[in-house]
């Protein structure tokens, strides 16, 4: 594991998830409910006109 001065790491070393925000936003965007809780569940993403 190689470490540059400071100690510091490349880039691609930091953990990136951006994944659940970006599939999070999608359902915002199709249902316009907005999805505060992960995973989604089938229910949360279902548009219903009641």
């Amino acid at each position: 594991d190689v470490v540059a001065p400071f100690g510091a790491k490349a880039v691609s070393a930091v953990p990136v998830v951006t994944s659940p925000a970006a599939i999070a936003s999608a359902v915002r965007a199709a249902t316009g409910r907005p999805v505060n809780r992960l995973p989604i569940r089938p229910q949360a993403a279902v548009v219903t006109d009641r």
